[in-house]
């Protein structure tokens, strides 16, 4: 396995490094990266464990903001709520 190194943004084989790996896993996690940046992560991935594991605690992440900002409102809040911000709209 390679081991987690910096480096340039990828080595004369075409390998990515570490370093450009960390700054590209939350647009790879989007889905935000060419084909070919993408197909260059995965072949990061399969050999080296610890962007791995940034991958996975990323994506952890995610979705726990995910499930945290799925909140109701209480029955009557929103209208309360829509009621409120009308009065402070029209006072300006």
């Amino acid at each position: 396995m390679r081991s987690c190194a910096s480096g340039p943004e990828l080595d004369a084989a075409g390998h990515l490094s570490c370093a450009r790996f960390t700054e590209l896993v939350g647009e790879h996690v989007e889905g935000a990266l060419s084909v070919e940046m993408r197909s260059a992560m995965g072949a990061h991935l399969g050999g080296c464990s610890r962007c791995r594991a940034l991958l996975d605690e990323y994506a952890r992440v995610g979705e726990v903001v995910r499930r945290a900002t799925d909140v109701r409102m209480p029955l009557g809040a929103r209208a309360r709520l829509s009621r409120a911000l009308a009065r402070l709209w029209h006072h300006r």
